[in-house]
C-alpha cells in the first residue's frame, strides 16, 4: 500500500497566512488598477470591484482558492488593458468577467 500523504504537512496557521497574503495581493492590484483608471469611464466600476476585493475574508476551501486564483488572473489583465488604454470594450469584458468571478466566490462562501 502506498501512502500518498506529504512528509511534512503545512500547518492551519501557515496556510492561513499564505492565503491572507494571497488576498493582500489581489489587493494591490486592485489598487494599481484604480490608480490607472482614475481618468477612464471605467473609474466607478473599477472602484466598485476593488471595494469587493479589499473585504474578501480569506478562506481554506479549494473551491475559494481556485476562485480567488481566476480573480488575480483577471486583475493582472485588467490593469494591463487600463494601463495601455488601447481598447475600451475589453476593459469592459474584463470588468464583467471580474463581477461574475466576484459573485460566484461569494456564492461558494
Amino acid at each position: 500500500m502506498v501512502n500518498n500523504m506529504p512528509l511534512f504537512k503545512k500547518s492551519i496557521d501557515k496556510l492561513r497566512k499564505e492565503n491572507i497574503e494571497y488576498l493582500q495581493k489581489l489587493t494591490q492590484t486592485c489598487d494599481l488598477c484604480l490608480r490607472y483608471s482614475e481618468n477612464t469611464e471605467h473609474n466607478f466600476q473599477v472602484e466598485a470591484i476593488c471595494d469587493e476585493v479589499r473585504y474578501f475574508i480569506p478562506y481554506q476551501k479549494e473551491d475559494v482558492q481556485t476562485i480567488d486564483k481566476k480573480i488575480k488572473n483577471n486583475l493582472d489583465d485588467l490593469k494591463i488593458l487600463i494601463h495601455t488604454n488601447r481598447d475600451p470594450l475589453r476593459v469592459t469584458n474584463k470588468i464583467k468577467d471580474l463581477q461574475i468571478l466576484i459573485k460566484e466566490r461569494s456564492a461558494k462562501e
